[in-house]
Parts: C-alpha cells; sequence; structure tokens
C-alpha cells in the first residue's frame, strides 16, 4: 500500500510539475547542477533572492530535490519571485516525491491546510507520517497535536451545540450533521450566516478548533466572511487566538489577501505582531504581498518604520523590494525611517535600484534618500544597479549625484562593472564625473581589461580614448592584451598591440 502511494503521489506531482513547471526534469551535467546548487545557497546567505530563484530554478528543473525545496520556500514566502502557492506546492511536491524529509513535512502541512492545494487531512497526515518516520521532529510533535485536537473534536461532537429538535433558520450541510467538524466551523468556513447566529443562540463553544487549531473567527478570517467575523466577535471571540502554527485570524486574512477583514480587525484592536511558529507577523506578511490598505491601517495603530522583523527585513525596504509605488508612498509620507536597512545593510533605494523601479527611485531620491549607502558587502545602489544592467537606474543614480568611487568588498568599482558589462552610457558618465579609469579589483583587474575580457570592442575603444593604461598587469601577470587573446577577441587585441 505504502507503494502504492508513492507512485500515486509520484505520478500526481508530475502531472502537477508539467502544468506549473515547465521544462521540469530535464536531464542535466550533475556538476553544472552542483555549481548552480551551491551559487543558490550563496545568493540566499546574501539575501540576494532573485538570483537565488534564477539559480535554483535551473537545478529544479533538473530534478535536484534540494533545489526544488528551495525554490518551493521562496514562491510560498515571496523573496525573490511574485508569491505563488500553487507553484510553491508544486515545487515542494517534487521534492517530497524524491524523499527530502523537510519537503515532506512542509507539503503534509500544505495539504492540512489547503496551503496552495486543497485540503486532504488524510494525504497530509501521510507525508507527515514519511518525515518523522525519517527523524524530522517537527513532523512527530504536529502528528501528537494532531490527534489531540482529532480527540477533542470527537468529544466536541459527542455533545452537539445544537440541540436535535432545534431548526435553525438556514440549512446546516450534510457533512456538518455527519460530524466531519463542529458545526460553529463548517458555518464559518462557509460564511452561513443564518446558521452562525442560530448556533450562537444556543451557546455554542467559540473558541472550538479543528485539526490545525484555527478557531471559527480564523475560518472565517481566511474566507473572507466579514458579516461572519463581525458576528463572531460580536460574541465575543477571541482576535489574537493562534493555531498550531501560531497564526491569527488577522495574519489569516492578510495571508489570503482579505485586506478588508484585516483592515477591519487591526481597527478593533488585532495584535499585529504575534510571532508565528515561523517568526513571521502579519504586518510583515502585509508588506511583502503589497497589500497597502492594510499596511496603512496597521501604521495608523503603531506598527514601527524603522524596527526590523525577527526575519531579518525591514519595514520600507522590504516594500521597495516586492511592491511598486502606491505602497512605498505609504511609506514616505510619514517622512521617517528613508535609509533604514535591513539585516544585510540594504536600504529601500538599494532594493528600487536593483530591480530598476523607476517610479520608486525616482520617489526616493525625491524625498531625500541616500544614494552612498552600501550593504555590508559594499554594494551602493548604484553598484547594484550596474551589476544588474539597469543603465536607466545607474544614469538616474549619478544624476542624483551618488558616489563613483565606491566599490565591492571584492574591490569592483562602478566603472569595472560598467566595463565588464559593456554599458558604454553608464562609463562614458563615470568618466565625465571623474571616475578612477585605472583602479583594480582585488583579482588586479582594471576595467580595460574586464571590457577585454567581456569582448566589449566599443568599451575598449572609449576606455583607451580616456587614457586608460594598457600595461597593467592583473594577479596573474596578465595584461589587457594577454586576457583578449586569452578570450579570442581577436578585434580588441588588434586595438590594443
Amino acid at each position: 500500500m505504502a507503494l502504492l502511494d508513492a507512485a500515486r503521489a509520484a505520478l500526481a506531482g508530475a502531472a502537477i510539475c508539467g502544468a506549473l513547471v515547465p521544462n521540469c526534469g530535464i536531464a542535466q551535467d550533475r556538476a553544472a547542477i552542483s555549481r548552480e546548487v551551491s551559487a543558490a545557497r550563496a545568493s540566499l546567505r546574501l539575501g540576494n533572492f532573485k538570483a537565488a530563484v534564477v539559480e535554483l530554478t535551473k537545478a529544479a528543473r533538473a530534478g535536484d530535490a534540494e533545489a526544488q525545496y528551495h525554490l518551493a520556500s521562496l514562491y510560498r514566502s515571496g523573496q525573490g519571485v511574485t508569491q505563488d502557492r500553487r507553484r510553491a506546492f508544486a515545487w515542494m511536491r517534487q521534492a517530497a516525491g524524491q524523499g527530502h524529509v523537510k519537503a515532506q513535512f512542509l507539503l503534509g502541512r500544505m495539504y492540512l491546510s489547503g496551503d496552495g492545494t486543497s485540503v486532504d487531512r488524510e494525504t497530509g497526515r501521510n507525508w507527515l507520517d514519511r518525515a518523522a518516520a525519517s527523524g524530522h521532529a517537527g513532523a512527530a510533535s504536529l502528528l501528537r497535536d494532531l490527534s489531540w485536537a482529532k480527540g477533542t473534536a470527537a468529544r466536541q461532537d459527542a455533545a452537539p451545540t445544537v440541540p436535535r429538535a432545534a431548526k435553525p433558520a438556514g440549512r446546516i450541510a450534510p457533512s456538518v450533521v455527519a460530524g466531519a467538524r463542529p458545526a460553529l466551523l463548517e458555518a464559518a468556513a462557509r460564511g452561513q450566516n443564518d446558521v452562525i447566529a442560530a448556533l450562537l443562540a444556543k451557546h455554542a463553544a467559540l473558541e472550538v478548533r479543528d485539526s490545525m487549531g484555527n478557531t471559527p473567527l480564523m475560518l472565517a478570517a481566511g474566507a473572507g466572511h466579514v458579516a461572519t467575523a463581525r458576528a463572531l466577535l460580536a460574541s465575543g471571540a477571541s482576535l489574537d487566538a493562534q493555531n498550531i502554527a501560531g497564526e491569527t485570524a488577522v495574519f489569516l486574512a492578510v495571508r489570503k489577501r482579505k485586506a478588508a477583514m484585516a483592515v477591519e480587525f487591526v481597527a478593533k484592536g488585532a495584535d499585529f505582531r504575534i510571532l508565528t511558529r515561523n517568526r513571521h507577523v502579519a504586518f510583515e506578511e502585509a508588506i511583502a504581498s503589497c497589500q497597502a490598505p492594510v499596511v496603512e491601517a496597521m501604521l495608523g495603530r503603531g506598527a514601527g518604520i524603522d524596527a526590523s522583523f525577527p526575519s531579518g527585513h525591514a519595514p520600507l525596504p522590504l516594500a521597495a523590494q516586492h511592491c511598486d509605488l502606491p505602497l512605498v508612498r505609504v511609506f514616505l509620507e510619514r517622512k521617517v525611517g528613508l535609509d533604514s536597512a535591513d539585516r544585510w545593510g540594504r536600504t529601500a533605494l538599494w532594493y528600487a535600484a536593483e530591480r530598476c523601479d523607476g517610479a520608486v527611485v525616482t520617489a526616493l531620491l525625491a524625498a531625500g534618500a541616500k544614494p552612498a549607502v552600501a550593504d555590508r558587502d559594499g554594494w551602493t545602489p548604484l553598484l547594484r544597479a550596474i551589476e544588474r544592467r539597469q543603465s536607466a537606474c545607474a544614469l538616474t543614480l549619478l544624476s542624483a549625484g551618488a558616489d563613483v568611487s565606491g566599490h565591492t568588498s571584492a574591490g569592483n568599482s562602478a566603472l569595472i562593472l560598467a566595463a565588464r558589462f559593456g554599458l558604454g552610457e553608464v562609463a562614458g558618465d563615470l568618466l565625465r564625473r571623474g571616475a578612477a579609469i585605472d583602479l583594480r579589483n582585488r583579482l588586479g583587474y582594471s576595467a580595460l581589461m574586464s571590457a577585454a575580457e567581456g569582448g566589449h570592442v566599443e568599451m575598449v575603444r572609449r576606455l583607451l580614448k580616456a587614457g586608460a593604461k594598457t600595461g597593467l598587469r592583473n594577479k596573474r601577470r596578465q595584461t589587457a592584451l594577454d586576457i583578449a587573446r586569452l578570450a579570442g577577441n581577436d578585434g580588441i587585441a588588434a586595438l590594443l598591440e
């Protein structure tokens, strides 16, 4: 039976992968896959999630389980990519099907909560069982919690809150009558307000919970049933109760993008700073998903702009990383936290420059954001824009007075990067603003050497005209001419001879 279940899971996973993940499973050289995974890990350590997504996608499509797991996690959280729960589920299932224990645990939770798929408690438990059998402590703990919750639910169903003779207005679904879960939970999930009223009139237990620890209010919140939530709150439902994952009603409303519901909860005093088990808070989730009305409501109720989240992110930088101008403006109107940085030292301007959102870059500069603030690895917004080949944003930053003398921890200046990628207009502007033409990085490469290696003929001409020295040598004792010849760039070699 276990083998049959595994086969079915693999077939279903393949179907999902084919539908949601193009080119999934294409064979590649294992060494190349290993390089992509190693590069992705480095990008994740640096917090460069967009680069990690690109690297992980290549390895995940080639069938690497670890890459599939990390890619699923990024799609699930919306870091470096637009949040997509269905795609997260597809990749998580691929990794779990290959025996990745952490993926099996998370896949089980996704099935239990309907995260990226329909709720399937039996399949969810099966995946948790597999993870627990492989020694995953979290899976074993959750299975114990589920067993306790199931026993509690059975006792509650044995003493129904609505007497058989009662005939409440509205129809209770047959599954509720059969005792699949307590009637108030089912009615809250479905938004059956007349049934809710009848059950509350009979003093139904407001804090009854399902197998994941969700109360009726949480289910109403996640489904966006505003009227149902109001009725439950009016009857005394706890607004800040937490489920097994540590999520509250306001957190679920935000995660499910039920903005009107979340705003109403905030107005009623919901605590949007409560940590989930994954150490996330509703305020952070609202920013990452670009829900401007919710963020504005939370700021109005005292959410801090300068304080960092436990994840290491900071409010305004997180908004600039994921969102367009409307949400960024919500922060700019308060005129504080403009140059606040996250755990990696990155400001809002840094992230806006990285993805070259011209409107956000312009708004931040107009508000007084400092273009010279570098992250922990020495990357300024200008350097990042150039490294991402974003010429338009680089020129905007230069016109705003960005420092042309900054360099990364590897010693790469703005001019060296512009030369490496052949960004002629940017290089010209840098030279006009006094960028050091013969500065070399830690490997001894100058801008001329970088242009020669990259095969950028016009860049080489521009640098030679500006007076770049041809006799400089890198750490391997190579000149720009040597580098051009080794790279097979004969046209550039002719210019340098």
